[in-house]
């Protein structure tokens, strides 16, 4: 349609069977999202345009939140890449810099509220085209990523980015280990939670006081662990709470 330039390609390991692979592609953005059962690995590799849209990058995380939950299995890790063209978000803190355009505003907030969904994080931290992070690794798998390089190329304007894995997805024996540590949400089960009284505990936490007796590094934390000790004694059904 007259674009010049994007596009996704996913190259797979010979050792790593394909199981299912869709694609979405609007004239807008574009994605690819692969499956590999034997690692029980999704993996999404997206293209957003610079001057993309709201509308066609919202569209293109419903297509990656169906193809994600269309596999009804949870220990399934997601492995989010791509070029997202969003140099108005700063990932340190996870906001988004004045600027941008709206439309830009608005598909870095989808990006947030689709990361947050499905308990993400991104891993490029240094530039990689520029002063601008527009290149992205996001996963749901917090032990993963055990560092990250950006260097320049002369095959892109965009840097080579080396993400090294703690795993070799190659190794289907560690496939079906149970990566969610039980000190995270991924582990609670919630269909029998009691909401009602996990919202009264929550109510009772001044958390005035715990973020005036915290660092700004501190209370990021202090803040996920004091929701997660909470979420986690309320998660069962009511007979296990009597001590509460």
């Amino acid at each position: 349609q007259g674009r010049v330039g994007g596009g996704v390609l996913l190259y797979s390991h010979e050792d790593i069977p394909v199981s299912s692979v869709r694609t979405y592609d609007d004239g807008v953005c574009q994605a690819i999202f692969v499956t590999f059962a034997t690692a029980k690995i999704s993996i999404a590799n997206v293209y957003r345009p610079p001057n993309a849209n709201h509308s066609s990058f919202k569209k293109a995380l419903n297509f990656l939140d169906d193809a994600y939950g269309s596999l009804d299995d949870e220990s399934f890790q997601l492995w989010l890449v791509g070029d997202f063209n969003f140099p108005n978000i700063d990932w340190p803190s996870l906001s988004v810099t004045p600027g941008g355009s709206a439309e830009s505003t608005q598909s870095a907030s989808s990006l947030f509220t689709f990361m947050s969904k499905h308990f993400l994080d991104q891993y490029i931290l240094s530039p990689t085209r520029g002063n601008n992070i527009l290149d992205l690794f996001i996963t749901n798998n917090e032990y993963l990523v055990t560092n990250v390089s950006s260097a320049t190329t002369d095959l892109s304007d965009h840097n080579m980015i080396d993400v090294m894995l703690s795993i070799n997805p190659t190794d289907t024996e560690r496939s079906h280990v149970n990566l969610f540590d039980e000190n995270e949400f991924r582990s609670l089960d919630f269909s029998k939670a009691d909401f009602a009284k996990m919202q009264r505990k929550l109510k009772d936490v001044d958390w005035e006081e715990l973020r005036r007796n915290s660092t700004y590094e501190e209370f990021p934390r202090l803040f996920t662990d004091t929701l997660f000790k909470i979420c986690k004694r309320l998660r069962s059904s009511q007979e296990n709470l009597k001590d509460w």
